[in-house]
């Protein structure tokens, strides 16, 4: 049914660095996106986050192993009136890094 949301997620996991702003993209129709660098228990995070939502929009410093979380706008995401969420193919935001270059986990999900 159109607005039920679900548990579902998808992931992506792409590099970055702090040359130019990379661009979120929604794969999915979803509720929020959060992109942090790709760590595990071994290997630390390294760098410290950009973001900007929207796009081009003044960028905000997030700390290492802190993810950036994307959630849409009731003004401008809007579906029909529904809970706002992102479109596939939708520009959300923003992301680099404050120095250096690392791989980042983009992941999606119908809850906020």
């Amino acid at each position: 049914m159109p607005g039920t949301p679900s548990t579902a997620t998808a992931t992506n996991t792409f590099a970055i660095d702090n040359t130019q702003r990379y661009s979120v993209v929604a794969q999915t129709r979803c509720r929020r996106i959060t992109v942090q660098e790709n760590f595990n228990s071994t290997t630390p995070p390294t760098a410290d986050l950009l973001m900007a939502q929207p796009a081009g929009a003044t960028q905000v410093a997030v700390a290492k192993g802190t993810p950036a979380i994307f959630t849409p706008s009731t003004v401008s995401n809007c579906n029909s009136g529904l809970e706002p969420e992102f479109m596939p193919g939708q520009t959300v935001g923003d992301i680099e890094t404050a120095s250096g270059s690392i791989t980042v986990q983009q992941t999606e999900s119908r809850q906020v």
